[in-house]
């Protein structure tokens, strides 16, 4: 019987590259046939790669990404986890890291970590444009981290952080007008 909610353990390997952190995730899966597993990766091309690296160990997978679901990698994966299915998955990061009921009973190994801090660039040269994203930034607060801080939660920031990735630009370029207003 699944349940509907649970207090996750988290367990960290902090090593250099190639020490075999990921090797001995594989052997620890391979070792325990009787758990649900899943890998979240930061590429397909690592699902993939980590796919074949478990068949070499003898453990089935089930790579989830746009060339190999039916519908999106999220309802494919829900399915996946519903149905007990003893495959280990292998899906990107961002589907994995989603608060997914269907998936509480999954052991998650998140081969390494995402990245907290978002970047972006303004490619725009208006000053006024850069004038309006300073202002945006300018009311914070330092968390004693160098580099980093935490912005104040405004109507600005929230349409960024929801839309910023899925629109080319915030500033539009309107035709001259016509008529007196």
């Amino acid at each position: 019987m699944k349940s509907n909610s649970f207090k996750p353990i988290i367990y960290v390997v902090d090593a250099h590259a190639g020490s075999g952190k990921t090797y001995a995730a594989h052997k620890f899966i391979a070792a325990n046939p009787d758990k649900h597993f899943t890998i979240a990766t930061q590429t397909n091309a690592l699902s993939t790669q980590q796919s074949k690296d478990l068949a070499e160990l003898g453990v089935k997978s089930t790579v989830f990404n746009m060339d190999t679901v039916s519908d999106s990698c999220t309802e494919d994966y829900n399915r996946h986890c519903e149905a007990g299915r003893k495959t280990t998955a292998l899906l990107n990061q961002g589907v994995a890291l989603q608060p997914l009921v269907k998936a509480a009973d999954q052991h998650l190994i998140v081969d390494e970590i995402p990245s907290p801090v978002e970047k972006f660039r303004l490619v725009e040269g208006i000053s006024s444009t850069r004038k309006f994203v300073a202002d945006l930034f300018s009311n914070y607060r330092d968390v004693g981290f160098p580099s980093f801080i935490e912005l104040t939660k405004t109507d600005e920031i929230e349409e960024i952080a929801e839309h910023g990735k899925k629109r080319q630009s915030s500033v539009a370029v309107l035709p001259p007008c016509s008529g007196a207003l």
